[in-house]
């Protein structure tokens, strides 16, 4: 576990110390999607709104954009420019730090994409979206220029995609499809291999180990070198909804209410 610490710079944990973990607090919020930022600041997504709690200050910051109804997803691997997808409008929103908006709303049908159905940040301030209606990915700079672009992906991977969400994470892209699985790209666009875990809606990567919620709403780890997949059991564990892990802490997230638990050394 140490070594890990070391190697990484991050706290990340394995199961076998698990009961390291105690619960902290538990803070009364309503919503349906939990992010983080690398800064130890979380996000929770309701509808219209998203809510920052600042990990050294709990006076949270907020935002909504009624005009564009609901939020899709919310990228915040960049703190200072935190990404908002609308597909129902096609739009993406940039915001800051403070979560006020950064320059104007993108439409994303100004690029010439015509279903955009995912995105996700890049790590030089640019952007991947999938148009599903063209199967193509593209991933853009911060120029709004093209770096990248995937034609025809079904052929490359010898399958019909239908991606829900996906992130870049050290040189790779993770693009999740639920019926196949976690499908990952080099950030030049070629395609690496299939991590056959399923029936996901989102996922987060942290050095070697993606972590997961399955479908039985159980914290799981994957081991992308070991090739090992296990539980991860949390004392007091709620039943989770989405999880987290971020520098010392780790999130377990129901509709109502968030679990902070803290590293006991």
């Amino acid at each position: 576990m140490r070594n890990l610490l070391i190697i990484f710079c991050l706290l990340i944990f394995q199961p076998s110390d698990a009961q390291n973990y105690q619960l902290k607090e538990v803070i009364s919020i309503t919503g349906q999607e939990l992010t983080t930022d690398n800064l130890g600041n979380w996000f929770v997504i309701n509808n219209d709104q998203i809510v920052k709690f600042r990990d050294e200050n709990r006076e949270p910051y907020f935002y909504s954009n009624k005009r564009l109804g609901k939020i899709t997803s919310v990228d915040a691997t960049n703190p200072l420019k935190v990404l908002v997808f609308y597909r129902d409008f096609s739009k993406i929103v940039f915001l800051d730090n403070t979560l006020s908006e950064s320059g104007p709303t993108l439409l994303l049908q100004d690029l010439e994409l015509e279903q955009a159905s995912v995105v996700c940040s890049t790590f030089d301030n640019g952007f991947w979206v999938f148009d599903q209606q063209n199967f193509l990915l593209i991933r853009f700079n911060n120029l709004l220029k093209e770096s990248v672009r995937i034609k025809n992906l079904h052929m490359i991977v010898n399958r019909t995609v239908e991606p829900n969400f996906m992130l870049e994470f050290e040189n790779r892209l993770y693009m999740n499809d639920p019926k196949s699985g976690i499908l990952v790209f080099d950030i030049f666009g070629t395609y690496y291999k299939t991590i056959p875990i399923k029936s996901l809606k989102k996922f987060q990567v942290m050095g070697n180990f993606i972590y997961y919620i399955n479908e039985k709403n159980e914290f799981r780890w994957y081991d992308m070198k070991l090739l090992n997949d296990e539980l991860i059991k949390i004392p007091t564990q709620p039943v989770c909804c989405e999880a987290r892990v971020e520098k010392n802490k780790l999130f377990i997230f129901k509709n109502d209410s968030l679990h902070i638990f803290g590293f006991d050394n």
